[in-house]
C-alpha cells in the first residue's frame, strides 16, 4: 500500500479473511508465483491509502496487532 511493504502472518490473513484465503491458496505452476508469498510477489493493493489498510488491519487483527508498523 502506497509503495509500503508489509510482511503479515499468513495463517491470520486465512483466517480472517477469505479473500486472502484464496489468493494465498491458488495453486503453484512451475513458473509463477502465488501473490502474498514472498516480497518478490506481494499482493498488490492499488488505489487504496495507508489510513484504510490500517484500518484494514485492525479490523482483521484486533488485539493480535499492537501496532501495523511492527510489519514494515
Amino acid at each position: 500500500v502506497e509503495n509500503v511493504l508489509c510482511q503479515l502472518p499468513t495463517a491470520l490473513l486465512r483466517k480472517k479473511s477469505g479473500i486472502f484465503e484464496n489468493i494465498l491458496s491458488l495453486p503453484r505452476c512451475g513458473v509463477c508465483a502465488v501473490e502474498g508469498l514472498s516480497d518478490n510477489h506481494p499482493i498488490v493493493l492499488a488505489g487504496y491509502h495507508s489510513a484504510d489498510f490500517n484500518c484494514l488491519l485492525d479490523y482483521l487483527f484486533g488485539r493480535f496487532v499492537s501496532s501495523p508498523s511492527q510489519f514494515l
